[in-house]
């Protein structure tokens, strides 16, 4: 996910996500989603449903989830939100192809140039050069310094 929900929320939660919204595709997405929390533990491995509710609170923090709580009889309703703040991110392909909105194409390579007293700018350059192959276009080189 390019949001790093799992960095945000945690592996667990995010896994949980993964989960619901696959069953949300799986039922075409016409209805909300229904799990009993044994269900969920069980689907997303959780040691217990402790785990389970705090990486549903998380996620429902985070505006990843919406919950509705169950009963006894009848079980809590799930569905997978998008924040408002990650409508925008970009859900393509996560290689930048010729269409790449940074301009650069698949044959761009990046370079990082460091800054150590030990080697100039240029030593650096040289031994980048020699270690990449010699059918790259050098105008495809970006320099991007620490």
């Amino acid at each position: 996910m390019r949001c790093c929900v799992a960095q945000d929320i945690g592996p667990d939660a995010a896994y949980m996500l993964t989960q619901i919204v696959h069953t949300e595709d799986a039922a075409h997405y016409r209805r909300p989603i229904r799990f009993f929390n044994d269900q969920l533990v069980a689907a997303c491995g959780f040691a217990n449903v402790k785990a389970l509710q705090r990486s549903r609170d998380k996620a429902v923090a985070s505006g990843w989830l919406h919950y509705e709580e169950g009963a006894r009889s009848r079980p809590a309703i799930y569905w997978v939100m998008i924040p408002a703040w990650a409508a925008d991110v970009d859900s393509g392909p996560m290689d930048e192809g010729i269409d790449a909105p940074n301009g650069r194409t698949k044959d761009t390579f990046i370079v990082k140039i460091e800054n150590r007293k030990s080697k100039t700018v240029t030593q650096q350059f040289a031994k980048i050069m020699n270690k990449m192959p010699k059918f790259i276009n050098l105008n495809n080189l970006c320099f991007f310094p620490r």
